[in-house]
């Protein structure tokens, strides 16, 4: 049986359910569910804390498609309860290795997610994130039939390698992991005191306080390219995704 205690359920129309996990005070992480005429697209599976698979069960009878925006831990803990999961073919060795509890473990406890919050029977110190091969692929351009409803892949890297968006035209809505975020967003170098300094030269590598590719496109070009795309997405002047062709790709490139 799910712990709704500690999953936050939002309805957001359209067919759209928000499930919420919170990683510290002011901060969470959301996997969605969006429902076709057949198929539930599961779009993210959480942390690995709560009962993630049969919170998804009680919302819908409908067969679950896993679509992995990303392949970091906070995103796939429950990836390993479902049959079909697809990623990235740049995300699919993290899907595949999971995370002992060495590393799982870390993310709880002072200044991550507080011991307080988990539900009962959670246990940090013996709890991982078991590996799950991925049953097929997501790739830029691809199109996600779920029955009446179709979710557009596209290839937008920066988080990690493989990060994947989706958008659903029909509800207008981007579904794009940790690509964006609300909110300000702080680059600079890493001192060797482990604080960020603001005054990185233009075109140095920034400094990077998690684990995201370290294969940034840093040139202002390159901000104002995806800013665009975002605007035409948004506005629904990109009438149809193109035929995956890997030049077509958004990509990630060291530019020192």
């Amino acid at each position: 049986m799910a712990d709704n205690a500690w999953f936050e359920v939002q309805d957001l129309g359209n067919g759209i359910t928000a499930l919420g996990e919170r990683l510290r005070e002011g901060t969470d992480v959301k996997s969605y569910l969006v429902e076709g005429d057949r198929d539930l697209a599961v779009i993210d599976t959480g942390t690995g804390v709560g009962d993630f698979a049969g919170l998804v069960a009680a919302q819908s009878a409908r067969e679950p498609l896993v679509l992995q925006t990303h392949g970091h831990w906070d995103h796939i803990g429950a990836a390993h309860r479902f049959a079909r999961v697809l990623i990235h073919p740049a995300d699919a060795a993290a899907l595949r290795a999971g995370e002992d509890n060495a590393a799982f473990r870390k993310h709880f406890g002072e200044g991550a997610i507080p011991y307080a919050w988990l539900p009962a029977g959670f246990d940090p110190a013996t709890a991982s994130i078991p590996g799950k091969d991925p049953t097929g692929t997501l790739l830029h351009g691809q199109q996600i039939d779920l029955g009446g409803r179709v979710l557009e892949a596209y290839h937008t890297p920066g988080h990690s390698p493989g990060s994947i968006s989706l958008l659903d035209r029909q509800a207008r809505a981007l579904f794009a992991g940790d690509v964006m975020k609300i909110g300000m967003v702080l680059l600079g170098r890493r001192q060797r005191s482990g604080r960020l300094s603001r005054d990185a030269a233009p075109g140095r590598r920034a400094g990077r306080s998690g684990r995201c590719h370290p294969r940034l496109a840093r040139r202002p070009a390159d901000a104002r390219r995806r800013a665009r795309a975002a605007s035409r997405l948004r506005a629904g002047l990109d009438r149809s995704p193109p035929d995956h062709d890997p030049n077509h790709e958004l990509r990630a490139t060291n530019r020192n």
